[in-house]
């Protein structure tokens, strides 16, 4: 009797999707609990950088005597301006008072897809057929 053994190849993805699913949480999580217990501060812009290749570019900004990356800023904004962002000393962590809430509309929603594909590879995994088995039943009518 021969021993099947788990379809290594959908476990490794299924776990792959998992680890991005938990990876994407923890950045909701962090900006959730920085946006929430942080404080706001008007913050000097030090450096922008990125936008030679985007009309947008990234700011640093200078907190105490720290430098922090505030994320993607407009056109308008240029060295020296203030933005306002919230700071957590907990989370060494800063974001723009300025959101857009679509954003993470959209990472809750490809966390969603990311935690279901996940759980249903390795499930699937364990079925112990191999990769061509499947495309064999897809392509027979």
């Amino acid at each position: 009797m021969e021993r099947k053994r788990i379809n290594i190849i959908l476990f490794s993805l299924g776990i792959l999707c998992i680890i991005c699913f938990s990876m994407i949480a923890y950045f909701i999580l962090t900006d959730w609990y920085v946006r929430v217990n942080g404080q706001l501060i008007n913050a000097e812009v030090i450096a922008i950088s990125g936008r030679v290749s985007r009309p947008v570019g990234s700011a640093t900004v200078k907190i105490g005597n720290q430098f922090y990356d505030a994320g993607s800023i407009n056109s308008s904004i240029s060295i020296g301006d203030s933005i306002l962002v919230r700071y957590s000393t907990e989370g060494y962590s800063v974001v723009q008072e300025k959101v857009n809430p679509y954003i993470y509309i959209f990472y809750m929603f490809l966390d969603l897809i990311l935690i279901y594909l996940g759980l249903l590879l390795v499930k699937e995994s364990f079925k112990r057929r191999k990769i061509w088995e499947y495309l064999i039943d897809i392509e027979t009518p």
